[in-house]
């Protein structure tokens, strides 16, 4: 038996580096969603009977997110760097981005500029994570950044569907954007040309962040993979489109 399996310090060492070919290019925008559908019967069937099991959850809703919180042996690692820096906003997500940090080198060490874009990025966890984490490794770098996420003072907004904490968003207005229309649904086919009329053609980013993309869905599992779906999409051609080249997309 390989009893390095079961050494949980192994689990943070699963690092996987993809190279491409040199010759290798991106292919034409025009080429994108032209490929019939395909998919393969046996994994639907997988599919199916894992979102069945998921959509279980679909009627649980708090009762079931603090059963999880309860058992979840990370939450020690917030108190444990609460105690020490009290952060803007420390979550499991900012633990996770500040780790990314951590372990892979996004920031050149050179670098006496830095800009960043975050999508999605409510409640601001990630910008929080960055900014501790240049004070602590690059205290002389300039760092601008601009973020987008559903707009929470938005009267026509479904208070299921946006992130409501505003602790980072509301002293940061200046930083965010949220579309011609001033909802911050990024999956709105004009917001793509909005934001880039915002933030300039000056602001190419060095780093590119999106969150996890979570939709707050409390009625149905399957209605979330749905928006899901788009909202990945329009997440990835943005950032495309809004990066340096040679620089780095970056997905929690």
């Amino acid at each position: 038996m390989n009893t390095s399996f079961f050494d949980l310090n192994n689990c943070f060492e699963k690092k996987f580096s993809f190279v491409h070919e040199k010759n290798w290019t991106l292919p034409s925008e025009k080429l994108l969603f032209k490929e019939p559908l395909w998919m393969l019967e046996s994994l639907m069937f997988m599919k199916k009977d894992l979102n069945d099991t998921k959509s279980m959850l679909n009627d649980k809703g708090e009762a079931w997110q603090e059963h999880t919180a309860r058992i979840n042996p990370a939450k020690m690692v917030i108190n444990f760097i609460k105690d020490r820096i009290q952060p803007e906003i420390l979550t499991q997500a900012w633990c996770k981005f500040y780790e990314i940090l951590s372990n892979y080198r996004l920031i050149p060490e050179e670098a006496e500029n830095f800009k960043s874009l975050h999508l999605c990025e409510a409640p601001g966890a990630f910008i929080s994570a960055l900014n501790c984490y240049l004070c602590t490794n690059h205290s002389t770098i300039r760092w601008k950044w601009f973020a987008n996420t559903l707009n929470p003072y938005y009267e026509g907004i479904n208070i299921n569907d946006v992130v409501c904490d505003d602790r980072l968003l509301f002293p940061t207005i200046k930083h965010w954007y949220f579309g011609q229309d001033d909802t911050g649904d990024i999956i709105n086919p004009n917001y793509s040309k909005g934001l880039n009329d915002f933030i300039g053609d000056k602001y190419f980013f060095d780093l590119n962040i999106s969150s996890s993309s979570r939709v707050r869905v409390l009625r149905s599992y399957i209605s979330s993979l749905v928006v899901l779906n788009e909202m990945v999409t329009s997440t990835v051609l943005q950032r495309i489109n809004s990066l340096k080249r040679s620089y780095d997309l970056t997905t929690g």
